[in-house]
């Protein structure tokens, strides 16, 4: 029996063999110019009585073994009595270059599409149709008509050639199916020895993701979560023929999952791994923002240069691929790494990413996995699923800054003088713009945003972006810079999302009119429909109902918490709760904080980190500290990686010193201080978000949706921060570590019940010490 293959025409009307740039369509996708376009064409013919927009066609075409169903909608049908005209209708930056394109080009796609509808269309009409593409200027309106030369008979050679390469391009899929379909069978756990609770954290991910469900997982550091995690969904995808997608928040968190994948290999099994980078950081042409062919050399015959240099078959053999080997790859071929990547992306078992790829609304990873959903649905891994809410929130969070724009004006100086005069005016009717929203009171910021006035600059900024970005003189960052603030920020107005804020603010510098989404959480849960199952996991994803809704997850997800099974005399857990760090009591009690670390501290002299709720608070306690034992070193706003690094190396040194940082900043998330031998950390009260306007709406709003506004604007948020700061101490089953929190909440339920399972048997008094050096003396002594 054949076996069949579906197929939607752009797919199928492709070049054989492949050939042409490699166009990745930033431009007309940003500016959403091609379907407005079409629309617009459609809407002007729909008064011919002759005329049927997205015209349906479908046929089954047969090779050896296969049935190919080929179906699509021709953008236009004028169907007569005796005749009929099939429209494609195709846009572009640059009509002249696209003219003499597919004058030259004997199978370009945008010929095969148009020639692909005839020949569906005379199958199923049963008369020859005429043929035109109208190709129309997105910077300009200009329109011309192509009356192209339709031959059955030529296109039915052109699909003899077609046809067999479909069938082994079909057979190496599923080659490819079979080859991780054995993988998974010979994949084994890359240690000799499970760590303790790492075998009942794999049968229960197991379990959850045959039945292809949402999960939630809490587990805390140092319990080898992320193997335990990767290996089970690595098996389950690969047992399915399937793929896994791996993200996190952060590309410096990918080196976790590659040093999982290492252990794989030295086990004796390596399944392929595409580490994806930022488009902007795998680019290696001078103008990392212009991928038009015309201009960037690494897209231009890209397909030709790929096929031809055997690049592509060295993609295809290579175990990891990582944005330096794709970097290596595109600058001895000639090729764009970006487009490498791409190319990677199916022939790939484990894809690694930030979770722009999957969750952002311009994702190219999840578009690019939809093509071949028909293969195989896949496997989705969240890892510090705590900062996911947050991150999608702020991808539908745009706002117009004056300081923007003036940044803008500043750059657009060196411009040819026809285009800085123009958007010199542009930019300050921009201003204008902004500064017409302040409020009479600006202790009531919200506003009513002016959509007329937004949708005449939004067109005028598009406008002048399409013309600027055809000069190849200007600085395209600048001109990006303002395209990307004000479509952005039109885009979102011009919705229909409900949990939205749109308010003004204003300093010395500047006044930014801004949206503030409250609550993705649906658009989070679209995401999810995609994949087979979904698998987020984290230190602190408490209380799991919490996280459950602000990250999309179905009712029906389940969630678990592990416990650490670490020796619990390994721990000490204190809480004092004498002191308040309340905002209103910091000054009066900064000194007592300063003494409780010192003493503390030189009971057993060594490494300490001491977590702040702000960098203010931090630094009046640091006054206070006087002669120690130790040196004091204090984090700066905006830390440079290099001082990240150089604090590291500090902190291997046996001289002991006590760091002072700040709750939710670099050294208190995602540093893995893996050699360096910590001894303890205070966490100085929750670090509460601002009471700000911001944080007040997000009150308002989930006290609407779920009644408890406080706790999900302020408590959670507060909590994840001081337990994630706290997973810096105690990071394998072999150290002893300490861990102080100084202020009275923490003994109040609400904080106390989201610290991990096992910090204290029954209650939370039973972490705080009337004898607290006596007390730490003994542990440090036994």
């Amino acid at each position: 029996m054949d076996r069949t293959v579906r197929l939607a025409v752009a797919e199928f009307a492709q070049a054989v063999p492949r050939a042409g740039d490699f166009q990745t369509g930033a431009f007309e996708a940003c500016l959403n110019l091609g379907d407005q376009i079409h629309k617009q064409i459609q809407d002007q013919n729909s008064s011919d009585v002759s005329y049927r927009s997205e015209f349906p066609l479908k046929a089954n075409f047969f090779a050896p073994g296969y049935r190919f169903v080929v179906s699509g909608r021709a953008d236009g049908v004028f169907r007569y009595e005796d005749t009929a005209t099939i429209e494609e209708i195709k846009t572009t930056f640059s009509l002249k270059r696209l003219l003499k394109e597919i004058e030259n080009t004997d199978q370009h796609p945008y010929k095969l599409q148009l020639f692909t509808y005839c020949y569906l269309f005379q199958k199923y009409a049963g008369m020859k149709p005429l043929a035109r593409l109208l190709v129309v200027s997105s910077r300009t309106g200009e329109r011309q008509e192509l009356e192209l030369h339709y031959d059955k008979g030529a296109y039915e050679r052109w699909l003899e050639a077609k046809l067999p390469a479909l069938v082994e391009e079909q057979k190496r899929i599923e080659k490819r199916f079979a080859r991780r379909k054995r993988l998974s069978k010979s994949l084994s756990f890359p240690f000799s020895k499970k760590r303790e609770g790492q075998e009942d954290l794999m049968e229960y991910v197991e379990s959850r993701l045959e039945k292809g469900c949402q999960t939630l997982i809490q587990a805390p550091t140092g319990y080898g979560k992320t193997i335990a995690i990767l290996f089970p969904a690595l098996k389950e995808s690969l047992s399915r023929g399937a793929q896994l997608i791996y993200v996190t928040p952060k590309n410096s968190q990918f080196s976790v999952v590659l040093d999982a994948v290492k252990a794989l290999k030295q086990a004796g099994t390596s399944p392929r791994t595409l580490v994806l980078s930022a488009k902007s950081k795998a680019c290696i042409a001078e103008d990392e923002l212009n991928c038009d062919p015309a201009v960037c050399q690494y897209s231009r015959r890209f397909y030709d240069k790929l096929d031809g240099t055997g690049a592509g078959e060295k993609l295809s053999r290579a175990k990891v691929l990582d944005g330096a080997k794709l970097k290596k790859l595109g600058e001895k071929g000639e090729l764009c790494p970006y487009g490498l990547s791409l190319e990677s992306v199916e022939n790939a078992d484990l894809i690694v990413c930030d979770y722009n790829y999957v969750f952002s609304p311009q994702a190219n990873l999840l578009s690019r996995l939809l093509q071949v959903k028909r293969k195989r649905r896949p496997n989705l891994i969240v890892d510090e699923a705590h900062n996911l809410y947050q991150r999608s929130n702020q991808y539908y969070s745009p706002e117009l800054s004056t300081t923007t724009l003036r940044a803008v004006l500043e750059k657009v100086q060196e411009y040819p003088a026809n285009l800085r005069e123009g958007v010199e005016d542009l930019i300050v009717r921009l201003e204008h713009f902004v500064a017409s929203h302040a409020p009479k009171e600006l202790n009531k910021p919200e506003v009513r945003v002016d959509m007329e006035a937004l949708e005449r600059l939004h067109d005028e900024t598009t406008r002048w972006f399409v013309r600027a970005m055809q000069n190849e003189s200007v600085d395209t960052r600048a001109v990006f810079d303002l395209f990307s603030a004000v479509d952005a920020f039109y885009r979102i107005n011009d919705g229909d999302m409900e949990s939205l804020c749109k308010y003004y603010t204003q300093d010395r510098d500047a006044r930014i009119l801004r949206v503030e989404c409250l609550d993705s959480s649906s658009l989070l849960s679209q995401v999810y429909d995609e994949f087979h199952a979904s698998v987020l996991f984290s230190a602190t994803v408490k209380p799991f109902e919490f996280f459950k809704r602000v990250n999309g997850l179905s009712e029906e997800a389940a969630s678990r918490e592990f416990e650490s099974r670490f020796p619990r005399e390994n721990r000490k857990v204190l809480v004092i709760p004498q002191v308040s760090t309340a905002y209103r009591h910091r000054e009066q009690s900064a000194a007592k904080v300063a003494e409780i670390i010192r003493r503390i501290a030189e009971v057993k002299t060594g490494h300490y980190i001491a977590f702040f709720p702000s960098y203010r608070f931090m630094e009046q306690v640091a006054e206070h500290f006087g002669d120690c034992l130790f040196e004091l070193i204090v984090q700066k706003p905006r830390m440079p990686y290099r001082e990240v690094e150089s604090l590291s190396e500090r902190l291997k040194s046996p001289l002991p010193c006590v760091v002072l940082a700040v709750q939710g900043g670099m050294l208190s998330e995602g540093m893995d201080f893996k050699g360096e031998n910590l001894h303890g950390a205070f966490i100085v009260g929750p670090a509460l978000p601002v009471f700000d306007h911001s944080h007040e709406k997000q009150r308002e709003f989930f006290d609407k949706r779920y009644g408890d506004g406080f706790s999900y604007a302020y408590t959670y948020p507060a909590m994840v921060r001081s337990v994630q700061a706290a997973g810096r101490i105690i990071r394998s089953e072999y150290k002893k570590g300490l861990l102080v929190f100084v202020d009275r909440r923490f003994v109040q339920p609400e904080y106390a019940e989201l610290m991990p399972k096992g910090w204290f048997e029954e209650s939370v008094r039973e972490l705080v010490s009337n004898n607290i050096l006596s007390e730490v003396g003994e542990f440090w002594a036994n």
